[in-house]
């Protein structure tokens, strides 16, 4: 019998900050009650700077307890908090995180990068085909996790060090020039040469951020494939609109649409590895995961470790 009892879960990304309230069973999709996200820039943060500076982290602090305000207005007692990769990055990461834990009376888990990976799997599998070998794409602000799976088993995975966020700090321009995009394409080659082989996909799903804003700027209906030329046209318009443009013609945040430009790259980078011609946006992943794992393993889901198998390579 599904678990009604809404758990929270809010990860502090390399981009942003989100909060997921949702319900469900183990097994099932996390039905989503509430998702909230705010623009944090970690990752350009670091690239910067290598740690978190004061005023970053009071930034942090005051999205956290906003948060938590708002998962306990939806009837959440249980709050999960996850840092993933550019907490782990950062020279002062572990000093920020016993700050928070102190100011919010909550743990803040540190994620190892297998763990991040397993639990973002763990959420986007309801999502997957039952049998056909597919690429999972989870591109954020300081890193891209590629996963080959045959039906809903993990068969591969790697995280490559490319983000949003890491790639968007090397640009200057608004829209970005085309010697400065072409810039961008050198190190994610490089990057490209370490993805998994086998079993090689037939489908793909993108999830995080840079998918959605994808998905929002092709303006068809969730869930339908984003095609290559959909991304290309995508951006096409990137490059020769301003931010504050497409932001005022979309209403998506500023901030977003200047990491759009990485992640529409990134994606269609992977895309093109695999020889696969359109990728479908996934609604579920790390938080979903989270929330999982806790009903499967209490208050050890950040440790939880599905007993199906899986490789790196």
């Amino acid at each position: 019998m599904p678990s009604m009892r809404p758990i929270a879960a809010i990860d502090i990304g390399s981009n942003t900050v989100h909060l997921l309230v949702g319900t469900g069973s183990p097994g099932e999709a996390v039905e989503h009650l509430v998702s909230e996200t705010e623009l944090l820039e970690l990752g350009r943060e670091l690239e910067r700077h290598g740690r978190i500076r004061d005023k970053k982290a009071r930034q942090l602090e005051r999205i956290l307890r906003g948060h938590l305000e708002a998962a306990r207005k939806a009837g959440a007692k249980e709050v999960l908090i996850a840092a993933t990769r550019a907490m782990r990055a950062a020279s002062n990461g572990g000093k920020v995180i016993q700050r928070l834990e102190r100011a919010l009376g909550a743990p803040v888990r540190l994620l190892s990068e297998a763990a991040e990976a397993r639990l973002a799997f763990l959420g986007a599998a309801p999502d997957l085909d039952r049998r056909d070998p597919q690429v999972l794409i989870d591109s954020g602000g300081a890193s891209t996790e590629v996963t080959l799976t045959s039906g809903r088993r993990r068969r591969a995975a790697i995280s490559m060090p490319i983000g949003s966020s890491l790639l968007c700090a090397q640009l200057r321009g608004d829209p970005p020039g085309p010697l400065e995009w072409a810039q961008l394409c050198l190190g994610l080659a490089d990057a490209l040469k370490t993805l998994p082989t086998a079993p090689r996909p037939v489908a793909a799903i993108a999830l995080g951020g840079s998918a959605h804003r994808i998905e929002e700027l092709h303006g068809g209906d969730s869930g339908a494939p984003v095609t290559l030329p959909d991304l290309e046209r995508i951006a096409r318009r990137l490059l020769r609109h301003r931010a504050r443009h497409i932001a005022r013609a979309t209403g998506i945040e500023k901030g977003k649409v200047t990491l759009l430009a990485a992640g529409t790259l990134i994606i269609h980078a992977v895309l093109s590895h695999y020889g696969l011609d359109a990728v479908r946006v996934g609604h579920h992943g790390l938080r979903d995961g989270m929330i999982t794992a806790f009903q499967r393993a209490g208050g050890n889901w950040w440790r939880y470790r599905r007993s199906t198998a899986t490789s790196r390579r």
